[in-house]
């Protein structure tokens, strides 16, 4: 079964990101983190990051764009493997260029170590990401979503 601090690691983790309190979100993060989705979001943005850093800097950068996310989780999966969760959300939020919501359903496989999540692979609809920030959105590291 999932070790409970793990499933606790990662709902105090959503909540952090979600109030854009990127210092606490980050501290849920293993440093060598590898993040991965595996449907392309939006023209240039990167199917796999690596490190914790990065992740947080990207979404601080694209985030500014939005009001903080309301996360829901909808179901936490454990696994025979303590150090694995399935996990899945919903968000919403407002894209601000544009003053569209911004609502999406998410499903994340997640891998822990002491604590930290090392692994997380998360799978969101692409298409309802397009339709809030318009069909021409691409993504650059250093601005987010433009």
């Amino acid at each position: 079964m999932t070790e409970p601090a793990n499933r606790d690691a990662f709902i105090a983790m959503l909540r952090a990101l979600g109030e854009k309190d990127y210092d606490s979100f980050e501290r849920y993060l293993d440093p060598d983190l590898v993040c991965e989705w595996p449907y392309v979001v939006m023209e240039g943005f990167p199917t796999r990051m690596t490190g914790a850093r990065r992740l947080r800097d990207a979404l601080e950068v694209s985030w500014v764009k939005f009001t903080p996310y309301r996360y829901q989780i909808q179901h936490l999966h454990d696994l025979a493997d303590p150090d694995g969760l399935v996990a899945e959300y919903s968000s919403r939020s407002t894209y601000l260029p544009r003053n569209v919501p911004y609502e999406n359903q998410y499903i994340a496989v997640l891998r822990f170590a002491h604590g930290r999540i090392t692994h997380w692979r998360e799978y969101v609809n692409p298409l309802v990401t397009l339709q809030a920030l318009g069909p021409d959105a691409r993504w650059e590291e250093s601005r987010g979503a433009v």
